[in-house]
């Protein structure tokens, strides 16, 4: 989001019709949801049973909470948007 940001501040680039900083921002959080080649790696990192478990509870755990705040925050921007029409 950062080098988006920065690339379309240089005017390098523009955001695309419809999408604004929030849509950048819930999609970049939803990219901490991309776990598979963190537990990958976890398996190739760690030989210990437990130390890999825990790598993997944690990979699964930061990428729940990325989904759920990506979600919430696409929620409210959508519900922020509906009442501004609305008015």
């Amino acid at each position: 989001m950062l080098f988006s940001f920065v690339v379309v501040k240089l005017k390098i680039s523009q955001l695309p019709s419809g999408v604004d900083w929030v849509h950048m921002l819930v999609a970049a959080i939803l990219g901490g949801v991309g776990f598979t080649m963190a537990i990958f790696v976890a398996n190739l990192a760690f030989t210990d049973l437990a130390i890999r478990t825990t790598a993997k509870a944690g990979v699964l755990t930061g990428s729940v909470l990325a989904g759920i705040l990506g979600f919430t925050v696409l929620l409210i921007k959508t519900n922020l948007d509906a009442r501004r029409t609305r008015s």
